[in-house]
């Protein structure tokens, strides 16, 4: 019985953390509502009362009731599906045009002996336009004793 109300307060507790910082996140970007999922949702009422609680008690009166704490209707591995899929969706909706030249150039020099010839490879790779491209230069130079 001792144990139950340990966790009672725990639940309590980490819900009344989670309204707060919750309050935060509101007066930053004006949400319609907060989704909670994941191991914490299982919790249901006993996360959800206090985290409402202490969203409402630290809101700014103007968007005071405006804000909801609601639990997911997805699965746990849906939602990790469905994230990814977002971030791959919001990938392709920039234009990659207007990515910045992420060009390469790497000089690859191999130890050598006096009197031996030196072969340097240059390699030069610069992505443009959705295409990747790369030049290979060799020089040779005769290493004199």
């Amino acid at each position: 019985a001792s144990g139950d109300l340990l966790a009672i307060e725990a639940f309590d507790r980490t819900g009344t953390i989670l309204g707060q910082a919750m309050a935060d996140l509101a007066a930053a970007f004006n949400p319609e509502a907060f989704i909670i999922a994941g191991g914490l949702a299982k919790a249901g009422n006993m996360l959800y009362e206090p985290a409402r609680k202490a969203l409402q008690e630290n809101l700014l009166s103007n968007i005071q009731n405006d804000v909801q704490v609601l639990p997911s209707s997805l699965e746990e591995n849906d939602m990790a599906l469905l994230g990814a899929s977002a971030l791959v969706w919001k990938h392709q909706s920039l234009n990659l045009d207007e990515l910045p030249d992420r060009s390469v150039k790497a000089s690859i020099m191999e130890p050598v002996t006096e009197g031996e010839t030196v072969i340097t490879r240059e390699i030069s790779s610069s992505s443009s336009s959705h295409s990747s491209s790369a030049e290979i230069a060799f020089s040779q130079n005769q290493i004199l004793p």
